[in-house]
């Protein structure tokens, strides 16, 4: 939406309810004042629960016509348990993540991003070692080596979804380590409901496995 000539990312999700889609915007407008932390601020208003949120908004550095929500007001709470599975088969994975969430939860939010591409890129990387170990090309030693970065690790992930799902994750993780973002309208909320959605899919394929092999036991 447009407010004072200003392009105004509308949030998708609300901040109590957790409900996602379009929020209605009561009142946006830019800030100038010389103590002010934010460029703008919004009130959104949720559908489903009838309740609002308040946000604060930032400019992006690639287009000073756009605004993005920087800070809302409640914040959105991650309840995201990680399974039994995750845990004991990512280990790595699951101890950066509950780190990441630790930072965040106590408003570390410049440096909770990170720590969730850093999480990615050890389950990524476990994934390879773990599943597709008849793969010549995918070694311990190719794993590890500084000269592999993750985006090479993605690109031999042999799910198409694994792989748009994990360069969507690093592509905002790497937003997150940059001084300015390529994709301002996308944040850590966005990068943790695709984590959500690996994870998931993760999951999925495992208890298609099990099934077939239920089956071919049989």
């Amino acid at each position: 939406m447009e407010v004072d000539g200003a392009k105004v990312d509308n949030p998708n999700i609300c901040m109590h309810c957790h409900n996602t889609g379009e929020q209605k915007i009561l009142f946006s407008f830019k800030t100038g004042g010389i103590h002010d932390d934010y460029y703008g601020v919004m009130l959104s208003y949720c559908y489903y629960c009838q309740s609002t949120s308040f946000h604060y908004l930032a400019r992006s550095d690639e287009d000073y016509s756009f605004y993005f929500i920087e800070k809302s007001i409640p914040e959105l709470e991650d309840n995201t348990e990680l399974s039994d599975y995750i845990r004991k088969t990512f280990p790595s994975f699951s101890k950066i993540y509950s780190q990441s969430q630790v930072a965040e939860e106590e408003g570390l939010d410049l440096i909770s991003g990170m720590g969730y591409r850093k999480a990615v890129e050890f389950l990524v990387s476990d994934y390879l070692i773990n599943f597709q170990k008849d793969d010549p090309s995918i070694t311990e030693t190719w794993i590890s080596s500084p000269l592999t970065s993750l985006n090479n690790k993605i690109q031999k992930l042999n799910d198409e979804n694994l792989k748009a799902l994990s360069t969507a994750i690093t592509w905002i993780g790497n937003d997150e380590t940059h001084y300015s973002k390529r994709n301002p309208d996308y944040d850590i909320s966005e990068m943790k409901k695709f984590i959500n959605a690996l994870l998931a899919m993760i999951e999925y394929n495992r208890s298609i496995e099990d099934a077939k092999n239920f089956i071919n036991r049989s």
